[in-house]
């Protein structure tokens, strides 16, 4: 069951294609590399995050790509709700430099 919702969820991240490909084609089409830099203890709490998602669906197995994914594509959702956070850290960060 768990397997079931996983798959869903990359079809809804990645659409459904209507010719029909190898996966090795989809997978080329679909990823593709990129390195940003973010601090280590937010990189700490994904790891640790993750871990605890893995183990709350054993034996299922999430990937770290499907995760991080899903995160990025839950905050583009909700986008409104994250701008409102980092107007408050930029309020937060001017009354500090005052």
């Amino acid at each position: 069951m768990a397997k079931d919702k996983f798959s869903r969820l990359s079809e809804r991240m990645y659409g459904r294609s209507s010719q029909k490909e190898s996966d090795e084609e989809k997978q080329a089409r679909q990823r593709k590399r990129y390195t940003i830099y973010v601090d280590k203890e937010l990189i700490e709490d994904l790891n640790q995050a993750h871990k605890k998602v893995n183990h709350d669906f054993f034996p299922a197995e999430v990937q770290k790509s499907l995760f991080l994914e899903t995160l990025i594509q839950f905050g583009l959702d909700n986008i409104h709700q994250v701008k409102e956070i980092l107007d408050s850290l930029e309020n937060q960060e001017e009354e500090s430099t005052e």
